[in-house]
């Protein structure tokens, strides 16, 4: 992680925001926060009672999950909800499991969240980024928080890592539209520094999605 100083004020985001690419993008108004109680002792999005009360919290009728392979790090699980007729785009569910503050500047990742839109409100409707439109506490039936659900818009194309190696194979013409990617990343994080006095501390190129079909 690392800082950016301003003239009035030092801030820090510790990469929670996902920077994304997109033609078309869906804004959301935004954070709603709530919590439930399940009816089993841990979050199984597949259990039939689990997955009403999930549907009821995200004002759904029905969708499908699915499980992502990529689930590491401090996660409890991630999936791709999906809308069986497809009347609303993908969303990805991620379950955090309980975690303590490490200090008042870095907080357990839902906290980080709810700052970040209390400081921040635009950045929920912001479409160059990928913040959770969604955040459900999850106790057991005795009452012991288990997770936190964290719901926003799945990203559309590919991660910047695979698109820099399939340009950079294609020879002379894909390194030309790789470096013109660079340049365009480079004015969008430039526009996201300026807006919000703080750095994105998690920039890597599986964080970045480029949209192929119009390499935006």
């Amino acid at each position: 992680a690392f800082f950016v100083e301003g003239q009035c004020k030092s801030a820090i985001m510790t990469a929670f925001a996902l920077l994304v690419f997109a033609g078309v993008c869906v804004a959301l108004d935004a954070l709603d926060v709530s919590q439930v109680q399940l009816p089993i002792a841990n979050f199984d999005p597949m259990h039939p009672q689990v997955h009403q009360l999930l549907l009821q919290s995200l004002g759904k009728s029905a969708m499908t999950v699915t499980p992502m392979a990529n689930n590491v790090g401090s996660n409890g699980g991630v999936w791709i909800l999906s809308d069986p007729q497809k009347r609303w785009a993908d969303l990805i569910l991620k379950s955090r499991l309980p975690e303590e503050d490490i200090s008042p500047k870095h907080l357990a990742e839902p906290k980080h969240y709810m700052k970040l839109y209390r400081d921040h409100p635009a950045m929920a409707k912001d479409t160059s980024v990928v913040f959770p439109s969604k955040i459900v506490a999850c106790h057991s039936p005795a009452g012991q928080k288990l997770t936190d659900l964290i719901v926003m818009r799945k990203a559309p194309g590919t991660t910047l890592g695979t698109f820099i190696a399939e340009k950079y194979s294609e020879g002379p013409q894909g390194r030309k539209e790789l470096y013109a990617m660079f340049e365009h990343l480079g004015q969008v994080t430039r526009e996201f520094h300026d807006n919000y006095g703080m750095q994105h501390t998690d920039f890597q190129t599986s964080n970045i999605m480029v949209d192929k079909t119009d390499n935006n």
